[in-house]
């Protein structure tokens, strides 16, 4: 049984990495990942992004409407500025509604998923959720980074038409 069990975690996540490498856009893996959570986990999430001044900000959650109370986005911010997971099921801000993760990149923190978990993840929904999560978290940076590249580029290209037409 436990074979059988590790052996369609090891699918999902192959699966979850397929899905991913044609996913165009923060919004299109977003949804995806919210999707995914659900369907693996049996848990209802919300997704918090940094914005261009390093902020968090919401950015989806499940069709439910799950609210965030002052307290939890409070836990939501310290968990981005941290990079460590915290509120409820931790040992670290255990007040909160939501578990909460931070979406790390190889660069930077790209943000933080908020969990409204019922019972704490078991061994092995805690190992499975280990290999999730950099998944969504790799992707996400790579859209933040394909992003940033075009706006450079646009940018270069302003500015030399800027001096063709000064020139």
């Amino acid at each position: 049984m436990k074979i059988r069990v590790r052996e369609e975690r090891t699918h999902a996540l192959y699966q979850l990495a397929k899905e991913l490498t044609t996913a165009n856009g923060i919004p299109e893996v977003l949804d995806l990942a919210i999707r995914d959570i659900l369907k693996y986990f049996k848990v209802y999430s919300a997704i918090f992004l940094k914005d261009e001044t390093g902020k968090l900000e919401q950015k989806t959650r499940h069709q439910t409407e799950l609210i965030l109370s002052e307290n939890d986005l409070s836990i939501a911010d310290w968990t981005f500025r941290h990079s460590s997971k915290s509120g409820r099921f931790t040992e670290t801000l255990p007040s909160g509604n939501f578990t909460f993760y931070p979406l790390k990149g190889n660069i930077d923190n790209m943000g933080v998923v908020a969990l409204r978990q019922t019972k704490v993840f078991t061994q092995g929904e805690e190992q499975f959720w280990e290999g999730f999560l950099p998944q969504i978290s790799g992707k996400i940076e790579r859209e933040f980074l394909r992003d940033a590249a075009k706006n450079a580029y646009i940018l270069n290209e302003s500015d030399k038409l800027y001096k063709t037409l000064f020139n």
